[in-house]
């Protein structure tokens, strides 16, 4: 195990790109952990705009609620990343559903 990190920390190295394509799929991943289910089941983080999150919203009540309670989510974030990464929420209304 210890062999591949070290291969994988020299690819990271090698690659820029790689290693914030990781991290921004890190980021966008722990969308669920950070907001919890009931607010998960209803809005997902699709990318990320430098230091701020894309989010998308499925019905204005809860888009309302991220709104409101935006700084809640950011501290969050800092405390599960180790460090203020996330400045900002971008919310938008979700997509219709193609069927």
């Amino acid at each position: 195990m210890e062999f591949f990190g070290s291969i994988l920390n020299r690819l990271l190295k090698m690659n820029p790109s790689l290693a914030e394509g990781l991290e921004e799929a890190r980021i966008l991943g722990l969308w669920a952990e950070v907001v919890g289910p009931a607010i998960a089941k209803r809005s997902r983080a699709t990318e990320l705009r430098g230091k701020k999150i894309v989010v998308e919203v499925d019905h204005p009540v809860w888009k309302q609620q991220l709104l409101t309670n935006k700084n809640v989510v950011l501290k969050k974030y800092e405390d599960v990343l180790g460090r203020p990464l996330i400045t900002d929420l971008i919310l938008k209304n979700s997509s219709p559903q193609k069927s």
